[in-house]
């Protein structure tokens, strides 16, 4: 099928020189080959080589089999509460979008530090080995709360190890420590939505430096947006351009990306609730969208009312001085 030089996306004024002379369709300019001679010299002379190069490239064609077979194998992060991990198939999925939501004092900042603590965990313990950038839009950030949930991680791991008595965890273990750890969580602050969109477009060059990150955690999203600065159709543009973002940089660099979002109240006929803040379009680019609430006498839930792989649910834990954890686990 022929496609119309006017379909490109270029400026109006090179669709009218191309048609000029003589170049209709693509194909004119390039038969799969490569450029002709006055394709090549048009090509050259306005500098659109590159532009033409990436519309022509097709995309890579997957079976269903071979989407299904990634996912299975496909790596996780876990949050050291087992309920909270198989509520997401195994923990927060690298190279997709996790979304948190809640108001708060619901967990969600806690949520976001320990797993920048567990992508750090070795190889041999299970772990991805990795790093983390946090991007804390509300200076919700603590250095202080991420040693103690360092400290108890590395302590859990040097009580596998022990046990295990395995070569190769003994080995690494010896590099895993509370330092070590600190050393592996990347800390940006931005204090406007302005910062926070230099931050998010820094991403891509970011991980091209620090190829050991695997996790982006970004705390909140919806904090900067929330002043009335923008109007409802700016906001909704940006957001969206923001997640697309996110989302390429999940995919292209296979890296988990974790939000985290505030409440608003929806105001219905005859009734209120309390949803999702930024709006309904926003969360149509999060994989994994979990509600986060607190109840009564330190226990807090966690419902997955959105996944790409498993049904809507929910799962109980707790937060203790060591971090994340299941309620069975004895309170220290």
């Amino acid at each position: 099928m022929l496609r119309a030089v006017t379909s490109l996306p270029l400026p109006g004024s090179l669709h009218l020189r191309l048609r000029e002379t003589g170049f209709v369709y693509y194909e004119d300019l390039c038969d799969g080959k490569g450029y002709g001679p006055e394709g090549n010299k048009l090509v050259k002379q306005w500098g659109i080589d590159e532009q033409l190069k990436r519309l022509a490239s097709v995309p890579p064609t997957k079976s269903a089999l071979d989407i299904w077979q990634e996912e299975c194998t496909s790596p996780h992060i876990v949050t050291f509460s087992k309920a909270v991990d198989d509520l997401l198939d195994g923990g927060i999925v690298v190279g997709e979008i996790t979304e948190l939501c809640g108001a708060p004092g619901s967990g969600k900042t806690q949520m976001s530090l320990q797993v920048c603590v567990d992508v750090q965990i070795p190889r041999s313990f299970g772990g991805l080995e990795g790093e983390a950038l946090f991007i804390d839009t509300s200076s919700g950030f603590t250095p202080a709360r991420l040693k103690e949930m360092a400290e108890a991680c590395v302590d859990h791991c040097q009580l596998v190890a022990f046990h295990q008595d395995q070569e190769d965890m003994g080995q690494q273990i010896e590099n895993f420590t509370v330092d070590a750890v600190m050393q592996g969580v990347y800390y940006v602050a931005t204090h406007d939505y302005v910062e926070l969109l230099a931050a998010i477009y820094s991403i891509n060059d970011f991980l091209h430096q620090k190829r050991q990150v695997r996790l982006v955690a970004v705390d909140s999203l919806a904090f900067p947006f929330r002043n009335g600065i923008l109007n409802s159709l700016l906001r909704t543009r940006l957001l969206c351009d923001v997640m697309q973002e996110l989302r390429m940089v999940a995919v292209k660099h296979n890296v988990a990306v974790l939000v985290t979002n505030q409440l608003t109240t929806k105001i219905g006929p005859g009734n209120s609730h309390l949803v999702p803040a930024l709006g309904d379009s926003f969360g149509h680019y999060s994989n994994q969208r979990l509600m986060l609430g607190n109840l009564q006498r330190g226990r807090y839930a966690a419902v997955l009312f959105k996944s790409t792989r498993r049904q809507q649910s929910s799962a109980e834990f707790q937060i203790l001085k060591s971090g994340i954890r299941d309620c069975s686990v004895s309170v220290k």
